[in-house]
């Protein structure tokens, strides 16, 4: 059975430890009514993500996943595609990677955010989980896999419920501390912002060949035991 806890839990963290859009989430935080644009970037992420979510999953729900069957084969070929294409995205990641000793700068259009409304937070917020290669991959390879498991109605809702909230950590986190640090978390919150702007390359190509490897074994797996 292709569904596990861990599985599932690694797919989520992947899509929560997307450096960019915590980013994204410190500097409205940071900015002038931080906490009601943070709130609106938390909202539309998970617009976006139950979205992305509630889609896949009814793909997949009504497909016969038992042994030997089309759709199991072919959660296999979609498991490990997700697999190589993670590791196409980490490749051509690095190789755009700054020159060492480069300023690091943010991107333009980040750097515009603490200037946006609450309603242009929402939207950022619902673009960065929305329109995501990596977070559609995941959410895909994370449907097929509870749609293999054949869970009950009860146990198939707490999976989801889970697999969503631990993909929203990465901005949960930094609106935490925002509203519990006061200044001592706005410092911290700038210096997360330095340090994931300086290593943003680096840590999603880690991300991304750690999930494309596990992508990767579980597919080969599944068309080899199917």
């Amino acid at each position: 059975m292709y569904a596990s806890v861990g599985t599932l839990l690694s797919f989520a963290l992947c899509i929560a430890l997307n450096p960019v859009s915590i980013v994204a989430a410190i500097l409205l935080l940071t900015s002038n009514q931080g906490s009601p644009k943070g709130l609106a970037y938390l909202a539309g992420w998970l617009v976006g993500l139950i979205t992305l979510t509630f889609v896949a999953l009814l793909v997949v729900i009504t497909w016969d996943f038992s042994r030997g069957s089309v759709n199991a084969r072919f959660t296999a070929w979609v498991i490990l595609s997700a697999g190589i294409a993670l590791l196409f995205m980490a490749y051509n990641q690095w190789r755009q990677r700054p020159p060492p000793g480069a300023e690091i700068m943010p991107i333009e259009w980040l750097r515009a955010l603490p200037r946006t409304t609450s309603f242009m937070a929402l939207s950022a917020g619902l673009f960065f989980s929305l329109f995501s290669v990596k977070n559609l991959l995941l959410t895909a390879a994370a449907a097929v896999m509870i749609g293999e498991a054949g869970l009950a109605l009860d146990k198939f809702i707490v999976t989801v419920v889970i697999f969503i909230a631990v993909a929203t950590l990465g901005i949960v986190a930094p609106i935490f501390v925002s509203m519990t640090q006061s200044d001592w978390g706005r410092a911290l919150l700038t210096d997360w912002e330095y340090k994931l702007s300086n290593h943003n390359v680096a840590v999603t190509c880690i991300v991304l060949v750690i999930i494309a490897v596990q992508l990767v074994g579980v597919g080969l797996g599944g068309l080899v035991g199917g």
